[in-house]
């Protein structure tokens, strides 16, 4: 299914349309598949390679678009989402420079349009999961976190902020909450080797986090490992 769907997605690209709306729903489509194959945040077939390429295929089809109208905000997020999954992907694959940058583009993006756009949910949303993957790739190499490093830190209490307003915006929805909660949790882990009464604190408000979701969530958070 997956494969017949993209090889229908690429036949419509191939036709370079110039057509927008016709742009951004292929390109939307292609980031949908490319989650199913490989989100890195999420469950997946396991296809990373494949989802970096569907990936950047989106990315390919909405650069032209935003940069005709960049007054467009449906089209820069999902440019900026675009570039924050591929960029997390390349990361966690090892590729810590290309990735980084990619994580970096789309971070600074998204600060951009949440301070336009500061009551559109989903963009603010991003915003915060953007800013945690920024942290993520200032402390992290070859799977080991780099304690104390203040633009991780910076990162992290930032992605706070837009995962709080988020939860203004709309109290209660669970991934705002899942958000903040693991933003919480990863301040608590780069703290805990300089400073153990705040990680212990953080800790305790990604928990209280947590505990505020429905309980099917709270059971699977991966926060609470």
């Amino acid at each position: 299914m997956v494969r017949h769907s993209l090889a229908y997605l690429d036949r419509i690209a191939g036709e370079q349309s110039n057509d927008d709306a016709l742009r951004m729903d292929i390109a939307e489509g292609y980031s949908e598949l490319a989650d199913v194959l490989g989100h890195p945040l999420r469950s997946n077939l396991g296809e990373a390679a494949a989802a970096r390429a569907t990936y950047t295929k989106a990315i390919g089809l909405l650069e032209p678009v935003v940069s005709r109208n960049p007054r467009n905000p449906p089209a820069r997020r999902a440019l900026a989402r675009a570039q924050l999954m591929l960029g997390l992907s390349l990361t966690f694959y090892r590729e810590w420079e290309q990735g980084r940058k990619l994580v970096e583009t789309s971070a600074r993006e998204l600060d951009r349009l949440a301070g336009q756009w500061p009551r559109e949910f989903d963009i603010v949303l991003l915003a915060a999961t953007a800013q945690e993957s920024l942290a993520v790739t200032i402390s992290q190499r070859d799977g080991y976190t780099t304690a104390g490093d203040a633009g991780a830190v910076d990162a992290l209490w930032k992605s706070i902020h837009y995962a709080e307003a988020a939860l203004r915006l709309k109290p209660g929805e669970t991934d705002a909450a899942g958000q903040l909660a693991s933003s919480y949790n990863r301040l608590a882990l780069l703290t805990q080797t300089h400073d153990r009464a705040s990680a212990a604190q953080y800790f305790r408000l990604a928990l209280a986090t947590l505990d505020t979701l429905p309980e099917a969530e709270r059971a699977t958070a991966a926060v609470r490992s």
